[in-house]
């Protein structure tokens, strides 16, 4: 969000959905249907922010290897 231009602005509203899985949990359809069958990550994906991004990082998390690590960022400058 800073290197965006984010967090240097007066106003702003930011929102942010993470989610991970490893094999079939981990496809693209499996963590949408997670963060859309949750309240809050829902109200993100609904809400009426302006600019969307989404990120993936393939790799180990503690001790799991393969770990697929989805980010959604979500945000409107005043």
């Amino acid at each position: 969000m800073e290197r965006v231009g984010y967090l240097g602005r007066g106003c702003w509203a930011a929102a942010e959905n993470i989610a991970f899985g490893t094999g079939a949990a981990a496809a693209p359809r499996r963590i949408f249907e997670g963060w859309i069958h949750s309240t809050g990550h829902r109200r993100n994906i609904l809400g009426s922010f302006e600019d969307f991004g989404v990120g993936l990082r393939v790799g180990s998390l503690e001790r799991f290897a393969g770990v697929h690590v989805w980010t959604q960022h979500f945000g409107t400058l005043c």
